[in-house]
């Protein structure tokens, strides 16, 4: 994982800790994070979206590199 998301999964982690889905219901951090409001604060909906965005953007960090067109010099 990089180093400019993992912050951000560490307090979606640390807030899933604390919703009744982690706590009471014993369920997994994954399952708890695709749960919405009331399953999870909304401050958890929150960060998962912004960690999830963080993810996406990295996923398509140089695709434009690689989508140019390469011209050859025949000299």
């Amino acid at each position: 994982m990089s180093t400019s998301c993992k912050g951000l999964a560490l307090e979606l982690v640390k807030c899933l800790s604390e919703t009744d889905c982690v706590k009471v219901q014993k369920r997994p951090y994954r399952e708890c994070a695709g749960e919405k409001v009331p399953c999870i604060t909304s401050e958890c909906v929150g960060l998962r979206e912004t960690y999830f965005n963080c993810k996406r953007g990295q996923g398509r960090e140089g695709v434009g590199d690689c989508m140019e067109p390469v011209l050859y010099s025949y000299a």
